[in-house]
């Protein structure tokens, strides 16, 4: 009786602190991966997160925020995740990857001007004024091509960037055709006309977590996604 109290006592003051803890997720909105209707976080990212926590008995909660923040928060604090994020070489060793989440998304420039000629590569690009998200993958291909600082415009979100666009403040947007459908279906009528420039990435969409997150909780995790049998494809 004694020695089962004991190990009663050890086990319960070993338990992995996360344990007791829900654990948190930011992410920000990018449809049709990650949606907010009437102030409820969904998308096809969101529908593979929650299913595969909620089946695996994993508590967690999702936080909204701003990219560039829930990079930040994802990045410098331990045991937060974050989706729907693009594993790219530079990132690689920055984040526990635990799963992807969507095969392929290639990102293009588009522009809604009639008189806007189609560009051909990216150079021609160059003098242009882009559109991109803070922190995105999007903005670290422009840097890693040698696009001028002068002629990025940073943007809070996908839909902002979109919308600098459509008011003529920048003459492309640097996002993805399922993205501008999104956009185009949440607000009809705004882009009447639309050409699509250069690829400038092919995107692989993942489920990331801190670097520093306890062994354990990267061990359930990716045991979880491991276990999930229908990943929603975006082909």
């Amino acid at each position: 009786m004694r020695a089962f109290f004991f190990l009663f006592v050890f086990t319960f003051i070993c338990r992995p602190v996360w344990a007791n803890e829900k654990l948190t997720i930011v992410t920000d909105i990018w449809p049709p991966y990650v949606t907010n209707e009437n102030g409820q976080i969904g998308g096809t990212s969101t529908d593979i997160v929650k299913k595969t926590l909620t089946r695996n008995g994993i508590e967690f909660q999702i936080i909204k925020l701003p990219w560039a923040r829930a990079y930040e928060m994802a990045l410098q604090k331990k045991n937060i995740a974050i989706y729907t994020i693009v594993r790219t070489k530079n990132r690689e060793h920055l984040f526990q990857w635990i799963s992807e989440l969507h095969q392929s998304d290639p990102i293009y420039f588009y522009s809604f001007k009639k008189s806007q000629p189609v560009p051909k590569n990216l150079n021609e690009l160059k003098n242009h004024k882009i559109s991109v998200v803070r922190q995105s993958m999007s903005l670290e291909a422009l840097q890693r091509k040698g696009f001028p600082p002068a002629s990025i415009l940073k943007s809070v979100e996908e839909f902002e960037a979109i919308r600098l666009v459509t008011m003529g403040r920048a003459d492309f947007v640097a996002t993805s055709e399922k993205t501008l459908k999104s956009f185009e279906k949440l607000y009809p009528g705004v882009i009447t006309y639309s050409i699509r420039g250069p690829e400038l990435l092919n995107s692989r969409l993942y489920i990331a977590l801190n670097k520093n997150s306890s062994t354990e909780l990267v061990r359930r995790l990716k045991a979880a996604f491991t276990s999930l049998e229908n990943k929603s494809p975006t082909n």
